[in-house]
């Protein structure tokens, strides 16, 4: 996560890539920053406004770090 709450994440099916740009609430800002680089989460979009690729996470699934370092 950058110094404006942002950061990229990646599908893994087909590898397609979402700006990260706004959080539902609070918690769920904490609990995406906290998630350690190659972590596999399910995670909940929806477009944030009008930008082409701005993404709100609505909702986080559970966290696994198994492949993070392969």
């Amino acid at each position: 996560m950058n110094e404006y709450d942002a950061f990229v994440v990646r599908e893994q099916g087909t590898n397609a890539t979402y700006q990260i740009v706004a959080y539902g609430d609070e918690d769920l800002r904490d609990r995406v920053a906290d998630l350690p680089s190659g972590a596999t989460v399910g995670l909940r979009l929806r477009r944030a406004g009008l930008r082409a690729n701005a993404w709100e996470v609505t909702g986080a699934g559970s966290v696994s770090t198994a492949d993070a370092n392969a």
